[in-house]
């Protein structure tokens, strides 16, 4: 993921909607894992904390 507004920190974001929706993520990467099926459930979480 990427993003132009430098005070979002997309890995502690992606971290925390994963876990949401059973998975786990982050790293410098901002990479996620979750289980099939919660794609869905992951980016609304994903686009909730951004706001």
């Amino acid at each position: 993921m990427r993003t132009r507004d430098y005070s979002l920190k997309l890995n502690v974001l992606a971290d925390r909607a994963a876990e949401k929706v059973g998975g786990s993520g982050g790293g410098h990467a901002a990479a996620a894992k979750i289980p099939k099926g919660t794609f869905r459930k992951f980016l609304d979480e994903l686009n909730r904390q951004m706001r």
